[in-house]
């Protein structure tokens, strides 16, 4: 990366991205060119999809994403530098994030593990107790991220039970 676009990141980001060039370069030369001398700006769309498949069969998803942001951003200094065009570049940055299909760890709850927590919690006499209950209420309902998020008093009826979001009053059924 070097000349190209490393002077906006930090010490640590430019030598994780180094490195991933490097790989990357390794990979497209047959271990003849590393980050600083492989002629980015004349790599054509059908090796990006190549190195795309070889970093989705070598590295995790997170790692083959990072390398792909690596290259994306080295692919746009050369075409700011007159190395490619801009269609060129258009073509051959076009590359897809790779996909995870990898299951989030953890588990549920079971009641008793949930009693546990509401009675620490309900021990917890200042206001972080009284949140902490709420939130674990809240997630054991099973509202999903964005719609706790957007929760708000309104949405509780402490003498009902809770309201799903967009609900008015104690109705049940969503608002259109």
């Amino acid at each position: 990366m070097g000349r190209h676009g490393a002077a906006s990141l930090g010490t640590g980001s430019r030598r994780t991205m180094k490195q991933a060039l490097d790989a990357i370069a390794l990979l497209l030369t047959n271990n003849t060119h590393d980050a600083l001398s492989c002629p980015w700006g004349e790599l054509p769309y059908q090796h990006t999809m190549a190195i795309r498949s070889a970093l989705m069969e070598k590295y995790a998803p997170a790692t083959a994403n990072k390398m792909l942001a690596a290259l994306r951003r080295v692919l746009k200094e050369a075409q700011r530098l007159g190395q490619m065009s801009a269609e060129d570049y258009a073509k051959t940055a076009d590359i897809k994030r790779v996909k995870s299909s990898v299951l989030l760890k953890g588990r549920s709850l079971c009641a008793d593990e949930l009693g546990k927590l509401l009675n620490v919690c309900v021990g917890d006499k200042s206001i972080f107790g009284v949140r902490d209950a709420a939130m674990l209420m809240v997630l054991r309902i099973g509202l999903r991220r964005g719609e706790v998020v957007n929760l708000d008093l309104s949405d509780f009826d402490q003498y009902l039970q809770p309201c799903l979001p967009g609900c008015s009053g104690s109705s049940k059924s969503p608002s259109p």
